[in-house]
């Protein structure tokens, strides 16, 4: 009887298996510097990930879990990170968005984010600044040929980073926990043994 439980069990796991693999794949389609779409390699993601820190750099036990959906004139993106060990985990996490913008309009990009004056944004040179995030945790740009973009984030994103390079046709609003090296500083979000954080971002062309 033993025998023939753990047969079935066998069975029942190789049909779940197959039913599984048949199962519709939803594909993240990307487009590459040299303007072809394909299929996002998310396995090769996921390797990259698992990699990005090794226990001597980030001594920490933790998971993370970033999820990705579809809203109403955009998308938000979920960041879940669990203090799986016994002392507390720093962490500052952010995103870094790219918008496409021609590189001779990056100064006509207008927002209501105070202290983000025109001149900031050059295509004359590389420009890397940060600005505190609105205190509303919101903010909106009006990019030309985009039209309006709302940048929405998490009440622990109190950091904004702009960045591009002369000449290309992005540029990246980025919503940080804090400011660079926040980590190392007093800046960072630390969470407790046994706890969770869960950091959000949402972007809508209005």
């Amino acid at each position: 009887y033993v025998l023939y439980r753990e047969e079935r069990a066998r069975e029942r796991a190789k049909a779940q298996s197959k039913a599984k693999s048949k199962e519709p794949v939803h594909v993240i389609n990307v487009v590459g510097e040299d303007g072809v779409a394909k299929p996002l390699d998310l396995d090769r993601l996921s390797a990259l990930v698992q990699d990005a820190y090794t226990a001597a750099h980030y001594p920490y036990e933790y998971e993370a879990e970033q999820t990705a959906m579809i809203v109403p004139h955009g998308l938000q993106v979920e960041l879940l990170i669990v203090n799986k060990g016994a002392k507390p985990l720093p962490v500052s996490p952010g995103w870094h968005p790219y918008f496409h913008c021609a590189a001779a309009k990056k100064p006509t990009v207008t927002s209501d984010v105070p202290g983000l004056a025109p001149d900031k944004l050059t295509n004359e040179h590389v420009f890397d600044f940060g600005l505190p995030a609105p205190v509303a945790g919101r903010a909106e740009f009006h990019i030309p040929r985009m039209g309006t973009v709302r940048l929405s984030f998490s009440p622990e994103m109190r950091h904004l980073q702009f960045w591009s390079e002369p000449g290309k046709d992005f540029i990246c609003i980025e919503p940080f926990q804090g400011p660079p090296n926040a980590i190392n500083t007093p800046q960072r979000c630390d969470i407790p043994p046994g706890q969770a954080r869960c950091f959000w971002m949402r972007i809508e062309v209005l």
